[in-house]
């Protein structure tokens, strides 16, 4: 049994990664979820969208609190912004309409670096 403990920790570590082994580019923005949301960020944070019209979700991950990574569920498919600043999630957050502001503030910017091979 305390194999299989010693195991599954092994796996289940190995499946994560940390901020300094993401790469600069994806191949499609599903890639780039799922390898944001298998990495050990030092700054994780959500945000409360439930009077949005159609942001479903919102979630910000960072390795430095500097900049960092968006996951937003707009219209129930899922987005991926990358280099977003943490003064912007803040904004964000704070916004009195969060549709408002992520289409003025974010919406464009921040594009994912997708590999064009």
């Amino acid at each position: 049994m305390k194999k299989y403990i010693l195991f599954l920790l092994f796996v289940l570590s190995s499946c994560s990664q940390n901020c300094k082994e993401l790469p600069g580019s994806y191949k499609n923005h599903e890639e780039a979820i799922t390898i944001v949301l298998s990495t050990n960020f030092k700054y994780t944070n959500n945000c409360d969208v439930s009077e949005s019209s159609f942001i479903t979700s919102a979630d910000y991950y960072s390795c430095d609190n500097k900049e960092g990574y968006l996951i937003a569920g707009i219209n129930n498919k899922k987005y991926i912004y990358q280099n977003m600043p943490y003064e912007v999630w803040e904004g964000f957050k704070n916004a009195e309409s969060k549709g408002k502001f992520y289409n003025h503030k974010i919406r464009g910017s921040y594009r994912l670096s997708l590999n064009n091979k």
